[in-house]
């Protein structure tokens, strides 16, 4: 018979948990759509993070990877760190294959179903040394990442969940299944409570890095919207090279210039000043700045961009016309523009950086000393001179070019560096508090 509920006891047992998932699964879906506007991320991404992972069980690294994928309010952290992240991934791994192999063993040569995984205080000794291990594998890749090591605890101690989960279909006793099914599902509650508050904690950061995006773009004089929240790279490129597209096919020179001064997309009203414009030189950055989007227009290019979001394409265009315009006229002072130039400058980051696609280098090992992405591969080949015009002629630059060049090329080095350290103390300090805050409830 069905228990009839007091108003008090359905408030509480029934209506405000439904409400409190309600409010959990729109979270989740805001933050995927937020994920996908600021990083070019979609849903799935990690899969292919798993798919490096070796294992012998496809049940514990299937078990693995769901558990994984669902901790979804670690996004951010895992989109940026992922090399660190497999890592662990691996390592959490291969101590849950030597554990599973014990298990089935042992359940092999007593001719019975495999006994449940009911803790991690292993009598074995084999097993105690492999949990050691892991655990300092942990420790010594999270360093004071502090979501990292929170992530990684929870993939830890849920590793008796994927054992168990990994070896139900081998056990024939219906009540041992049963209780086995229930300790899954208070599992999965308990791992949601802890992702909901990781959730709320990277809306937060994802509505900050949103708004400075946007105020670092409109700091050009470009209002950031002008490409579409959903818009991916290749297609924002369409739009930003049709864009000076307009621009290079006015034949009539005043008429061209003035497109230029009104052009609402590219920033150049904030980045030149009139005097710039009545300037000689202004030629010289004309013909660099056409040469990019030249090149950027070409659809092998604009491939590279698929995974790209569409403002980080906006802000990158912008950062290399202000780039080009510093290194042709003799500008000491960057203002404004700098911080823009460095987050694209900016590899790894998630929180920082505008998730540019990475060069070969890169891609191999981030701490090669070619890794870079692909504004600054492009900004190492405007370096270097040897950029064409419309004709294919090399463009003739200013004696000053070379030494401005490098002095600013060397600052958005520096800033860019700066940014990221602040930001990872800053990422830090804040989800300290936010965990402690939290246990103090």
């Amino acid at each position: 018979m069905n228990k009839i509920l007091k108003r008090d006891e359905f408030i509480n047992e029934v209506y405000n948990p439904m409400m409190e998932e309600k409010e959990y699964k729109e979270l989740q879906s805001i933050n995927e759509g937020l994920l996908k506007t600021l990083f070019g991320m979609v849903k799935g991404l990690f899969k292919k993070d798993w798919d490096s992972i070796k294992c012998d069980s496809p049940d514990i690294l299937n078990a693995y990877r769901e558990m994984d994928e669902e901790l979804t309010g670690y996004s951010i952290m895992k989109m940026s760190k992922k090399d660190q992240c497999n890592q662990i991934r691996q390592a959490l791994v291969d101590f849950a294959c030597d554990w599973y192999d014990m298990k089935m063993n042992h359940a092999k040569e007593a001719e019975s179903d495999p006994k449940p995984a009911k803790s991690m205080k292993f009598k074995d000794d084999t097993l105690k040394e492999n949990l050691a291990a892991c655990e300092k594998k942990i420790k010594d890749v999270a360093g004071d990442d502090a979501q990292m090591a929170k992530w990684a605890d929870t993939l830890l101690t849920g590793m008796k969940t994927v054992i168990n989960k990994s070896i139900l279909k081998n056990i024939e006793d219906e009540e041992t299944k049963k209780k086995i099914e229930q300790e899954l599902n208070d599992q999965k509650k308990k791992q949601d409570e802890e992702n909901k508050l990781m959730e709320k904690w990277q809306n937060e950061q994802l509505k900050k890095v949103q708004d400075e995006r946007k105020k670092l773009i409109s700091d050009t004089g470009v209002n950031a919207d002008t490409i579409s929240d959903d818009l991916l790279g290749d297609k924002a490129i369409q739009n930003i090279c049709g864009d000076f597209d307009k621009i290079r096919k006015e034949e009539d020179a005043n008429k061209k210039l003035d497109a230029i001064k009104n052009d609402k997309m590219l920033g150049f009203s904030g980045i030149y000043s009139d005097d710039d414009y009545k300037n000689e030189l202004f030629k010289t950055a004309y013909a660099l700045t056409d040469s990019f989007y030249t090149k950027l227009a070409d659809n092998k290019e604009a491939d590279k961009f698929k995974q790209t979001p569409g403002q980080s394409v906006l802000a990158m265009c912008i950062a290399v016309n202000s780039f080009i315009k510093n290194c042709v006229f003799d500008v000491s002072d960057y203002g404004k523009q700098l911080p823009l130039m460095a987050k694209c400058a900016i590899l790894s980051n998630g929180v920082v950086s505008y998730n540019l696609p990475l060069n070969a280098a890169a891609l191999k090992d981030m701490n090669d000393k070619n890794a870079g992405n692909y504004f600054t591969d492009t900004v190492k080949e405007i370096v270097s001179g040897k950029l064409k015009d419309a004709n294919k002629k090399t463009i003739e630059l200013p004696k000053t070019f070379a030494q401005n060049s490098k002095t600013l090329f060397n600052k958005i080095k520096d800033e860019a560096k700066k940014l990221k350290e602040q930001a990872d103390k800053d990422y830090n300090t804040e989800l300290e508090r936010k965990f402690k805050k939290a246990n103090n409830k």
